[in-house]
C-alpha cells in the first residue's frame, strides 16, 4: 500500500521537501535487526525484503515495494527493528529523522492526523498480512520463500485496487451519507474481487496456493470488510465446525446491517452474492418442502440433524402444531443448541421439543452410534457443506436407519457458484460445493435411498431422498 496517498497533497509537499534521499546498492541493509530505528523511511525506487535473521538461511516475511513505508512501527513505538530490512536491487529511499516528524507534528494538528492516520493505515494493512504469514508457518526457506513472496505481492496489488474504491467511498460517505458515488465505488471494489482477483485466483496452480492468496488479500481487505456484518461474521466466527449460526441467520434474514454508512453499503452487495443468495432459498425450499411432508390427520415426527440458525426448524414448528408431533434437534455444540431453544418464537403446547446434544462428525465418522425411535422426517441442513463425500455418505446413512418406511430425508447443499473462490478464500468461508446431479448421485449411493431433487435454485440445492423398499 503506497504511503503518500493516504497523505493530503498539502502534507505530501511538505514532506517531500523535508526528505533526505538515500541511495542503497543492492543487499545494502536499510534496518538491522535488533537496533533502534532513528528514521521514517518510504521506499523511491527499487525493493527490499523484509528477512528474519534467525534462521539459516534466512526466512523473507515481507517484500516493500515502491511507495510503501519501512520501519514505521519501530519508529512510532521506539522498539528495535525485528527483522533486517535489505535491498533487493539498486535503490533509494526517502528518509525523516525522528526529531524532524516530531516537530511537525507538534507544531501542526491537522498534520498530525493526516500523518498518523496514514501510518495506521498501511501497517495495519501490511503487519496483519505480514504476521499471519508468521502465524501460518506459510515461509521456508529457498524456491517457497521466493514463490510466496511473488504471490504476496500479486495479492497486494490486487487488494490496492480494490481499497482504492473503498477508501475514496468510505471519505464520500462521511461526508454525504446518500452518495451515489460512493455505493458505485463500492460497487466497483466489489466488481474487482468477482472478477480480476477470482480469475488470478483460479490460475493459480493448486488450492494451497489459492488459499494462501485469498488469505492474504482477506488480510489487506479487512479493516473493510469487517465493517459489514456479513463481512464480521465470515472473518470472525465462532469457530462452528458447521458454520456460524450467527452469520447464518444474518444471512437468511437477508437484511443488510453494519457499522457506519460504508459498512451497511457493503454487507447490502455480501448479502447479494449468489452464495448468500443461495442459502435464503435453499432454506425457503425446506420449509416448503418439509411442511408438505407432514401428516394433516396425525402427529408427525422430525429430525433435525445440525440446525444452523434454526430458520427451518421456526419454518415448520407451527405447521406441524396443527396435527401434533415431534421434533428432535441434535448438534455437536451445545451453545448452538442453546442459541437455537433460545431464538424460537414459542413453544406450541402440541410439539414435544428435544435438543439432542452429539457429536455428529463423530457420528458421520462412525466412532459414536445413536439410534432413536424411527422418524417420518429427517432434515440436513447445510452440513454437507462441510463434509467431504466419504463422511457425507457415513452421516446419511446413519440417518435412513433412523427413517420410518416410507420415511423422508431431506438434504440441501450448495453448487459451484461464481463467487465461490472469493467465499472460500477471501470471505474465509470454505464450503464444500456439490452440482444438484452430483448430490442426488451421493445420497443416491446410500444402500435403500432413492435420491432426486426438488430445488428450483441451481445453486442452493435440495434433494429428497426416500426408501426405495419397506423396512
Amino acid at each position: 500500500m503506497r504511503f503518500f496517498d493516504d497523505i493530503q497533497p498539502v502534507h505530501r509537499d511538505l514532506l517531500a521537501a523535508s526528505a533526505q534521499t538515500r541511495p542503497l546498492p543492492t543487499g545494502g541493509i536499510l534496518l538491522q535487526r535488533g537496533q533502534r530505528v532513528e528514521h521514517l523511511f518510504v521506499v523511491e525506487t527499487g525493493t527490499f525484503e523484509v528477512v528474519d535473521s534467525r534462521t539459516n538461511p534466512g526466512t523473507v516475511l515481507e517484500v516493500i515495494a515502491p511507495g510503501a513505508l519501512a520501519g514505521g512501527l519501530p519508529f512510532l513505538d521506539g522498539a528495535p527493528s525485528h527483522a533486517d530490512v535489505r535491498a533487493l536491487e539498486p535503490s533509494t529511499v526517502r528518509a525523516w529523522t525522528h526529531d524532524h516528524i516530531h516537530g511537525l507534528v507538534e507544531r501542526d494538528a491537522a498534520f498530525a492526523a493526516d500523518f498518523h492516520r496514514a501510518v495506521a493505515r498501511t501497517l495495519g494493512h501490511r503487519y496483519r498480512a505480514l504476521h499471519g504469514t508468521l502465524a501460518s508457518g506459510a515461509l521456508s526457506g529457498g524456491r517457497s520463500a521466493a514463490t510466496h513472496q511473488d504471490l504476496g505481492r500479486q495479492a497486494r496489488d490486487h487488494a490496492a485496487e480494490v481499497l482504492y474504491a473503498w477508501v475514496e467511498a468510505d471519505e464520500r460517505l462521511r461526508v454525504d451519507g446518500t452518495s451515489s458515488r460512493a455505493r458505485a465505488l463500492i460497487q466497483i471494489g466489489m466488481d474487482h474481487i468477482l472478477g480480476d482477483i477470482t480469475r488470478w485466483l483460479t490460475g493459480l496452480p493448486d488450492l494451497q496456493q489459492r488459499a494462501t492468496a485469498g488469505a492474504m488479500i482477506s488480510r489487506e481487505l479487512r479493516p473493510h470488510l469487517v465493517r459489514s456484518t456479513t463481512g464480521e461474521r465470515t472473518l470472525d466466527a465462532l469457530g462452528q465446525a458447521a458454520g456460524d449460526p450467527r452469520l447464518l441467520a444474518h444471512v437468511i434474514r437477508g437484511e443488510a446491517s453494519g457499522k457506519g454508512t460504508f459498512g451497511h453499503a457493503l454487507d447490502s452487495l455480501l448479502l447479494a452474492l449468489p452464495t448468500f443468495e443461495a442459502i435464503r432459498t435453499r432454506a425457503s425450499q425446506l420449509v416448503e418442502t418439509g411442511r408438505s411432508l407432514l401428516h394433516p390427520d396425525r402427529p408427525s415426527d422430525l429430525l433435525v440433524v445440525h440446525p444452523n440458525c434454526g430458520a427451518v426448524l421456526v419454518g415448520l414448528l407451527m405447521p406441524m402444531s396443527i396435527a401434533g408431533g415431534s421434533i428432535r434437534v441434535m448438534d455437536g455444540n451445545q451453545s448452538v443448541l442453546g442459541m437455537v431453544d433460545a431464538g424460537l418464537p414459542r413453544r406450541p403446547s402440541r410439539i414435544q421439543l428435544t435438543f439432542e446434544h452429539a457429536d455428529v462428525a463423530a457420528l458421520a465418522l462412525g466412532r459414536i452410534d445413536r439410534s432413536f425411535e424411527a422418524h417420518d422426517t429427517i432434515v440436513l441442513d447445510g452440513i454437507l457443506d462441510h463434509l467431504p463425500d466419504r463422511l457425507a455418505v457415513s452421516l446419511i446413512t446413519w440417518c435412513a436407519r433412523q427413517l420410518v418406511p416410507g420415511g423422508t430425508l431431506l438434504c440441501s447443499g450448495l453448487a459451484p457458484a461464481p463467487d465461490a473462490l472469493a467465499t472460500d478464500h477471501i470471505f474465509g468461508w470454505p464450503l464444500v460445493r456439490r452440482s444438484p446431479i452430483a448430490l442426488a448421485g451421493l445420497v443416491a449411493t446410500v444402500s435403500g435411498l432413492r435420491a432426486e431433487v426438488v430445488s428450483q435454485d441451481a445453486i442452493g440445492v435440495v434433494v429428497r431422498a426416500t426408501p426405495t423398499v419397506s423396512r
